[in-house]
């Protein structure tokens, strides 16, 4: 394959997952408003934390840590990333307790923290399309080593 049609897949493939990620971002904000409105039983306990989910464990031990951690707007992710989570949860034990001013103020935490790391993901994906030699070049490392 060559080199261009590799670095055009390389960017694809970061550009997917990027995309599935904020999907994902979304629907587990989706689960944690459906719990405050009385919509959803689920408890905190029902919910992962940030090591868990398909983002954290992309970002720890899957391609993200492996292909993309040399991108600009990577390291960017991990702190607001923890923090939807930690807001999500603390947002739920609020709501439970009955502390409405706690749970809102939790809920614009994660609200905030949620678009950091949407906007982490972008940069990662930038930073991939505008050198997608890059992606290319850590992918031949990787083979050599191995």
């Amino acid at each position: 394959m060559s080199t261009v049609a590799e670095g055009s897949a390389s960017v694809s493939a970061l550009r997917s997952f990027c995309e599935l990620a904020k999907l994902d971002h979304l629907i587990y904000k989706f689960r944690v408003y459906k719990v405050l409105f009385g919509v959803s039983q689920e408890r905190g306990s029902d919910f992962t934390d940030h090591t868990h989910c398909r983002l954290g464990k992309w970002y720890r031990e899957g391609d993200g840590a492996l292909h993309y951690a040399h991108l600009a707007g990577y390291k960017d992710i991990d702190a607001p990333h923890a923090a939807v989570h930690r807001c999500a949860f603390d947002a739920i034990d609020a709501h439970a307790c009955g502390n409405t001013a706690a749970m809102l103020k939790a809920v614009a935490d994660m609200e905030s923290a949620s678009l950091a790391v949407q906007e982490g993901l972008e940069r990662v994906v930038a930073s991939g399309e505008q050198s997608p030699a890059l992606l290319q070049r850590r992918r031949a490392d990787e083979a050599q080593s191995r």
